[in-house]
């Protein structure tokens, strides 16, 4: 296999990579690196999870008959919208509120924003620290913006914002994305677990607070998404990064089930587990898509879809199969190593 792997050849496997295990993707030594697997029925786990996936190349999968008698994971496919009616208006699309950004992160409120406005809410309301409402409003002068007094470490003093009074006629609500990890932001995690009831996607260095107190979820009455890379899933369920991700499948669904929430875990072939059990995985997106604020631009957009009135789950499925779709857009366009996040905005 070494010697194949190391030809200019086209490589073909049919049905598995050798030296790929199919139900968890481990690799046993050396194995054979496929440009083309050509595999039956239905996709075996190891082509959507590390490290077995680099070796499958272009996976198809080819009729042969035979249907599966069960799935333990489903794909996400391709979502399908409403139609928009002629007699609508802004509050016809829904609002989100966001908390996001820190002095020297207004790049992540300014992703996420922009991300859910061109994912088609209606109106975005995004609670600023003062040091970055120039910026943001500048560069993304759609969305409505209520500055925030700011601690001295550049994030949004939680004292400072009425929270019930900020989501008061809101959809849904976005906090973390570059809040930084301070005692206001634990502070404001608590207060939005006991306030808010509306659909809350908590992301960043809101899970970054939130793993000091996981416990809160329990007291919370929203519907809770949680979107956390596998650095940001090892604080949260205790477990290393290699831990998570040796073992995607199993931590995505016992968090899900054990804390009643929709989790997205991010990554090559992003997971969402629900709170019942269910695991899908998404099959769109490429390695270009590896870039700072990505993970921005997919909050902005689940929060988008819950607040124009999709279902938890139902949103985040669509969201990161849309994610996906556009990261390959771009990087159709431009190449995978050229892809920053806000090309994946604008193949939205």
């Amino acid at each position: 296999f070494k010697a194949i792997n190391e030809t200019c050849a086209l490589r073909v496997s049919v049905d598995i990579p050798s030296g790929v295990e199919s139900d968890s993707g481990k690799l046993l030594g050396t194995p054979f690196d496929a440009d083309l697997t050509v595999t039956f029925i239905a996709l075996k786990p190891c082509f959507l999870l590390p490290r077995g996936s680099d070796y499958c190349g272009t996976v198809t999968v080819a009729d042969i008959g035979v249907g599966p008698a069960d799935f333990t994971f489903k794909t996400i496919e391709a979502p399908v919208f409403p139609k928009r009616r002629h007699n609508s208006h802004k509050g016809t699309f829904g609002t989100a509120a966001l908390i996001c950004g820190s002095y020297g992160m207004a790049g992540a409120a300014i992703l996420a924003s922009e991300a859910c406005l061109r994912s088609g809410v209606g109106i975005v309301k995004c609670a600023l620290c003062e040091g970055i409402y120039a910026p943001f409003t500048k560069a993304l002068p759609e969305a409505v913006c209520v500055p925030t007094k700011q601690e001295a470490d550049g994030s949004i003093n939680a004292d400072f914002l009425n929270l019930p009074e900020f989501l008061e006629g809101s959809d849904a609500l976005l906090f973390g994305c570059g809040c930084k990890n301070t005692k206001s932001t634990r502070k404001m995690l608590e207060n939005i677990i006991e306030f808010s009831e509306i659909p809350t996607v908590i992301d960043a260095d809101g899970l970054n607070a939130l793993s000091s107190c996981i416990e809160l979820l329990s007291k919370g009455k929203a519907p809770f998404i949680l979107t956390p890379h596998p650095a940001e899933m090892a604080r949260l369920s205790g477990k290393t990064v290699a831990e998570v991700e040796e073992n995607r499948v199993k931590i995505a669904k016992n968090f899900a089930k054990k804390h009643g929430v929709t989790l997205v875990l991010k990554g090559a072939n992003t997971i969402v587990a629900t709170k019942n059990g269910e695991i899908f995985f998404n099959t769109t997106g490429n390695a270009g898509m590896a870039t700072a604020g990505s993970g921005d631009v997919l909050a902005g957009i689940i929060a988008s879809l819950l607040a124009q009135g999709f279902e938890p789950v139902s949103a985040a499925k669509a969201a990161v199969y849309l994610h996906g779709k556009a990261g390959d857009k771009a990087a159709a366009a431009l190449g995978e190593r050229a892809v920053i996040a806000s090309d994946i905005i604008r193949a939205l």
